[in-house]
């Protein structure tokens, strides 16, 4: 009896095993189906994100990047800008239009595409710089646009401030300093006007480096100086022989790039900024997974609030 008490455990424990090795597979193999299924699950999700917001998003930075291009080429391909001679300005108070170096209509045309272009973007400054600037000698662009005018008067611009201490001096020399090193990079590569159309022109851009753009920089104190940081955004133009010229240039903050990343008109920084945006009516969005790069200036823009 003892004998067939063994056989029957045995039996017990082999039928025993064969069932908890057929759960184990199904296990194994419910495990491996669900690790299966959310990775498809989790490749469908990025593949509608992509889809959707992602490349909606790639969409606006495209059309903005675009829009500043074509009004910037458009510019180097005005007769009145192809007609400049001479070298840049020797100083600021140095009027090209009023000497007859650049024509009433050039600089009107200038401006109403200065104006389209600070509609659809907040372009800081718009350029037309010579070749061989030099700032060590005191030299500055041949002409440069930074206000909105429409009917003959200037559109939304802030009162000046009782300047203080604490106020921060626009600074323009790292934009100057970095002209000559972007002009002779376009020049090496682009000597000549040979084009066959319109999109081969083509366009650079710059290290983020500090603007004089204080707009959202107005305290010492209290604010940051890399709100003023920004980029050279720039195509060449040329004379009517097709010889290089220069470069028409837009200066662009890259806190408006961050603004267009989290979707939102503007980046609130300072108190006139708050107030602003109250006034609006908006709020900020929750923190963007976005981030704006370019490998070879190592530049990262992105919503600051995302760490």
């Amino acid at each position: 009896m003892f004998t067939k008490f063994n056989q029957f455990l045995n039996h017990f424990t082999r039928e025993l095993l064969a069932i908890l090795g057929i759960f184990a597979i199904a296990i194994a193999g419910l495990f491996y189906w669900h690790k299966a299924e959310i990775k498809r699950i989790e490749a469908q999700f990025i593949q509608n994100q992509v889809s959707t917001v992602v490349d909606n998003k790639r969409t606006d930075i495209e059309n903005t990047f675009g829009g500043i291009y074509q009004n910037l080429r458009a510019i180097a391909l005005l007769p009145s800008v192809k007609a400049i001679k001479g070298n840049n300005r020797d100083d600021e108070k140095e009027d090209v239009v009023k000497t007859g170096r650049f024509s009433v209509e050039g600089s009107a045309t200038v401006q109403q595409l200065y104006n389209n272009m600070a509609t659809q973007v907040n372009v800081s400054e718009v350029y037309v710089v010579m070749d061989g600037l030099n700032a060590n000698k005191g030299q500055v662009p041949f002409i440069m646009f930074d206000t909105m005018i429409f009917g003959g008067k200037a559109v939304n611009v802030k009162e000046d401030k009782l300047k203080t201490s604490d106020t921060p001096e626009e600074d323009e020399s790292s934009e100057y300093s970095y002209f000559p090193t972007q002009t002779a990079t376009i020049k090496t590569a682009y000597p000549r006007f040979n084009y066959s159309k319109m999109d081969d022109i083509p366009v650079f851009i710059s290290p983020l480096m500090r603007t004089c753009d204080n707009t959202q920089y107005m305290s010492k104190a209290h604010g940051n100086s890399k709100e003023t940081n920004g980029l050279l955004y720039s195509v060449p133009f040329y004379n009517n022989l097709g010889g290089f010229q220069g470069v028409i240039s837009a200066i662009i903050r890259a806190n408006v790039f961050e603004a267009l990343l989290m979707g939102v008109p503007f980046v609130p920084v300072t108190d006139e900024d708050i107030t602003a945006q109250q006034k609006e009516k908006w709020q900020l969005p929750e923190p963007t997974q976005f981030i704006l790069s370019n490998e070879k200036y190592n530049i990262r823009i992105f919503d600051r609030r995302n760490p």
